[in-house]
């Protein structure tokens, strides 16, 4: 809980970090009751206000085969990437689910993961599994939502991840609170009615403009009137 001075594990709450502090994606709460997600900033650095999206799943790494069977209550899954090689603990705080095949229907978190070049790799569990495998299960591997963010793109296909509460450069200290509730400050894409609900720019990226279309993302609504190209307060409704 984020309390008086506005910090979780030592990290206040416009403080940006070196090396990370708290799980991705922990959840704080500041006095006001404005709702942060602990995230990685991707390889861009961020700006201050600008939305923020998910990265991209790795396509390699989708619909895996696993190259052995995993009894319930073990925590090492070994699985077979396609040409993509990963990297160490490339997938630390994400997510295995097993999509297909025997023990199909979980999600695991990832505690870490070995080195791949476009082979055999293992991939470490936080919990045990709980429905055994064999190799006809078909993993896939999944970023925490709030690991590698970047601003948002103007094609509104990326899940939102937040705001940034501050800028970050992401070759120094790329850890930090991104905000997901609450009352925020938004970079407005054009003129927006107060109560209006918003969704990712289709100008400028990292702007919100009004939702006007069913399927597009949503990310809460305006609090004042927003004008195109200034920032304004709304009210954040990620999580």
């Amino acid at each position: 809980m984020l309390t008086g001075g506005f910090q979780l594990s030592n990290q206040a709450i416009r403080q940006t970090s070196a090396i990370q502090k708290a799980p991705l994606g922990a959840v704080g709460v500041s006095r006001s009751g404005s709702v942060f997600r602990y995230a990685k900033a991707g390889a861009a650095d961020l700006v201050i206000a600008n939305a923020l999206v998910a990265a991209d799943p790795v396509a390699n790494h989708q619909s895996c085969a696993v190259v052995a069977a995993v009894a319930a209550g073990e925590r090492v899954v070994q699985i077979t990437l396609g040409a993509t090689a990963s990297t160490l603990n490339q997938y630390k705080d994400g997510f295995l689910t097993i999509e297909d095949g025997t023990g199909e229907g979980y999600t695991y978190q990832i505690a870490g993961n070995t080195v791949g070049n476009a082979s055999n790799i293992y991939v470490y569990l936080v919990d045990p599994i709980e429905l055994a495998l064999d190799t006809t299960t078909e993993a896939s591997l999944d970023y925490n939502l709030y690991a590698n963010v970047v601003i948002s793109a103007i094609d509104q296909a990326d899940a939102p991840a937040g705001l940034a509460h501050k800028a970050v450069d992401t070759s120094e200290e790329p850890y930090f609170w991104a905000q997901t509730g609450g009352h925020a400050t938004i970079w407005s894409d054009e003129v927006i009615a107060a109560g209006d609900a918003l969704t990712t720019g289709t100008g400028t990226a990292g702007q919100l403009e009004m939702q006007d279309a069913s399927g597009e993302p949503f990310w809460g609504h305006t609090i004042d009137t927003a004008i195109d190209g200034e920032f304004t307060l709304a009210w954040l409704m990620i999580n």
